[in-house]
This record gives structure tokens, C-alpha cells and sequence, in this order.
């Protein structure tokens, strides 16, 4: 059975259980982070509230590997319902109303090049060789972060523009995610150097890579250094910060960069494949 024939029957299957009757399910293929393709399901009652996804994906490979049927894929999904609802889970209640959620309202950074599928149904703002994107942030506590994608279509029923969803991404994002910087050394447990990197991200270390973009805040790092930086794109979720002056070849750093997102980063996670300049006389990234 292909997977997509696969997510029908999960879909047919879901619609047939009692305990969600009155329910609207439906099911979508979600293109994700560097056209990754992802298959899932949303079971909602009011179309105005924001509903959780179900993805199948690694149900789909249990059934293929005969460790799961469909039933049981359905099952598994209801559980997963269950435990949302008995939680209260606040995006159930969370509104798409536009004044409802603008204080939840955040940025992202991603590849441009790497999500040309992605990005023709997301509102975005290019920023050197990548794109800003924008989410809804329905949960983030210390178990995780839970987001709603902003598309086209949402931005357009706001009637707002990328614009105004970056003026208030620029407000929320530092207060909602805010930024931590860390010694290399320090979160590996090694000794430290007399040059040592720094870490960049957020205190979740989701999508921290998003930190560069915060005001001022490189230009402090730089200042503190006393130098200007390389930003080596370690991936979407965090960066690594040298000082200039230590570099000999950036191409040395690039081709580090390269090796890493071909051999260790999950396709998901890669940001971008080279080192980006910041000149602290200009307080801009030289591209």
C-alpha cells in the first residue's frame, strides 16, 4: 500500500469511531522545513480554533515493516487525541482571530534556496541567502514548542502584509524565545581555548538560529569580543560565533559547514552551507 493510500484509510478509519462523531477530519500532505514532505491528519470541531496534526509518516513505516495496521495507527492517534483533551492543550482553545494572536506572532529563518516548494504558500521576507518565515505560537514551556504556520491565505483573511507580521515578529520573538550564548566549550565539557567559539540560540533551542536576527544583539557579541564574526549556520536551531581575526580561510570553515549538513544534520535542520560576515563598524551582515 503506497502512502498515500495509507493516509486515506487512516483518514476513512478516524471517521468512522464514535467517540469523535460531529468531528471534521481531514488529511493533508504538509510540506515542512527544506521541502520535507509530511503526511498527516487534523481532527477539529470548530473550524475557527486551531487543531493539532496527527502525522503518520512513522506509522507508515511500522505497516510497512508489518508491526502496525491500520486499526492500530488509528488507535494510536485517537490516544494521542485523548491525552491533548484530558490536558486542556491550549492551542484547542486558541483563536485565529488576528487580535487574538499578534502577541504570538514570531520569526523564523530558513534556507531560500532549499525551500522553493515551502515558500510559494508561505508569506516570507528574503534576508541574504535565506528567508524569514512567520508562525503562530500556540504553546512553548519547557517540554516543548508547539507553533501554527502562517500561510497566504491565513495573512490575507488579516488582511496584513509580510510587513506587519515582521514588525510584530521583530517585538515578540526576543521576548517569547529569548536568546542565550554559551561557550562551545562549556556545553561540551571541554577546556577552554584561548578563542573560543561561542553558541547562539534561544533558551529552547528551537529555531535559535533566529537570534542573529534580534536587535542589537550582535553588535553587543561583537563589541564584546572586540571584533568583527564569523556566524557559522551550525543549523536552523542554533549558530556558532568565531572572531574574524582568528580566521585564516573562511573556505576551511565552508567546507566544515558542508560536511556537517551532508553527513550529521538531518535534512530538516540545515540552515544554510557557509559562514556569513558581521561588520560591527556597519552593524549588518556583509553578503
Amino acid at each position: 500500500m503506497s502512502k498515500d493510500d495509507f493516509l486515506i484509510q487512516v483518514e476513512e478509519g478516524l471517521k468512522t469511531r464514535p467517540e469523535i462523531a460531529g468531528a471534521s477530519v481531514s488529511s493533508h500532505i504538509y510540506m515542512k522545513n527544506n521541502d520535507t514532505e509530511y503526511y498527516g491528519v487534523t481532527i477539529f470541531f470548530n473550524p475557527e480554533k486551531i487543531s493539532p496534526v496527527f502525522y503518520i509518516d512513522r506509522f507508515y513505516d511500522d505497516y510497512c515493516r508489518k508491526k502496525l495496521t491500520v486499526d492500530e495507527a488509528v488507535d494510536k492517534i485517537l490516544l494521542s487525541y485523548r491525552s491533548l483533551v484530558a490536558d486542556k492543550a491550549d492551542h484547542f482553545d486558541l483563536s485565529l482571530n488576528f487580535d487574538d494572536v499578534k502577541d504570538r506572532i514570531v520569526y523564523r529563518l530558513v534556507s531560500l534556496k532549499k525551500n522553493k516548494k515551502f515558500l510559494e504558500n508561505v508569506p516570507h521576507i528574503i534576508y541574504m541567502d535565506l528567508a524569514i518565515i512567520f508562525t503562530v505560537v500556540c504553546k512553548v514551556d519547557c517540554s516543548g514548542v508547539e507553533s501554527l504556520k502562517i500561510t497566504y491565505e491565513l495573512m490575507d483573511a488579516w488582511e496584513k502584509k509580510p510587513g506587519d507580521l515582521m514588525k510584530l515578529a521583530k517585538k515578540n520573538t526576543p521576548i517569547l524565545f529569548p536568546a542565550v550564548t554559551k561557550k562551545l566549550s562549556d556545553v561540551l565539557g571541554m577546556e577552554d581555548h584561548e578563542f573560543d567559539l561561542l553558541l547562539l540560540s534561544n533558551e529552547y533551542f528551537v529555531f535559535g538560529a533566529t537570534a542573529v536576527l534580534y536587535e542589537d544583539l550582535m553588535r553587543r557579541i561583537a563589541e564584546r569580543i572586540g571584533d568583527d564574526l564569523y556566524v557559522i549556520p551550525s543549523s536552523i536551531h542554533e549558530v556558532l560565533i568565531i572572531p574574524k581575526g582568528v580566521v585564516c580561510d573562511v573556505e576551511d570553515i565552508n567546507d566544515i559547514i558542508r560536511t556537517i549538513n551532508e553527513e550529521q544534520l538531518i535534512s530538516t535542520d540545515i540552515l544554510s552551507d557557509k559562514a556569513y560576515l558581521y561588520d560591527r563598524s556597519e552593524n549588518r551582515f556583509q553578503f
